[in-house]
């Protein structure tokens, strides 16, 4: 399985796909990569978003999504990317911005310098059950991210990370900890090199890309298609 676990896919929903043009060509182009799994992560902001008005809008877009036309064994998985805030363990109905079907959530540290009080946060929403994975951890400042991947967190790389040499070097030393779960593409737009990084990825990585890919499927064991038709995945 070819899980691309981190793709801005929904018409509508956030600034990564316009309408349903754009979201049918993303779907082709994603299809066309080898791909046949993709997590829709619509981004969701605590300082910005109610969850319900959130809830709502994805909603809208998986409708619009579902009259695409859909390459043949594409499947879909929903889920939300979430950018931490102090307290976010406390958010009600945090459950319904995991990847549907699990309890696996995606999310997105701020930029700059962490309070103890925000890795205490990911750390508290680990423990309340859920399982957190830390979205493209090659954008943070590598002090703050080593921090909580030496505390256990899980870690999901964008593959562009390893286009150049200084974030190749240092996306290969968190593969290598075993800290990263999954690939992503962060896809925005339709672009059509926007999608060569993640395939050139994984053909680089050989071993070391099918043993993230196969740690991605057994996340994912469990969720839905957006179909909801009972596929799993």
């Amino acid at each position: 399985m070819t899980v691309d676990f981190h793709a801005h896919i929904l018409p509508g929903a956030d600034h990564g796909c316009r309408d349903r043009a754009m979201a049918t060509a993303q779907l082709a182009l994603i299809a066309s990569g080898g791909t046949d799994t993709v997590v829709a992560t619509p981004h969701f902001y605590p300082h910005r978003d109610n969850i319900r008005a959130f809830l709502a809008r994805r909603a809208a877009a998986v409708e619009r999504l579902l009259s695409c036309e859909r390459p043949c064994g594409l499947r879909i998985c929903l889920g939300a990317e979430v950018q931490v805030c102090e307290g976010l363990e406390e958010l009600e109905e945090l459950d319904r911005l995991c990847v549907q079907g699990t309890k696996v959530i995606l999310l997105e540290m701020p930029h700059g310098k962490w309070s103890e009080r925000l890795t205490a946060t990911v750390l508290a929403i680990a423990e309340s059950g859920y399982t957190p994975v830390l979205a493209h951890v090659d954008r943070y400042p590598s002090r703050e991210i080593e921090k909580l991947l030496k505390r256990g967190a899980l870690a999901q790389l964008n593959a562009d990370a390893f286009a150049g040499f200084f974030s190749r070097r240092r996306a290969l030393r968190y593969l290598q900890g075993g800290a990263v779960v999954a690939l992503g593409s962060d896809l925005h737009g339709t672009d059509a090199e926007s999608y060569v990084p993640f395939t050139k990825a994984l053909r680089r990585l050989g071993e070391q890309g099918e043993q993230v890919l196969a740690r991605s499927a057994a996340l994912l064991c469990g969720a839905q298609d957006i179909a909801g038709k009972g596929e799993r995945v």
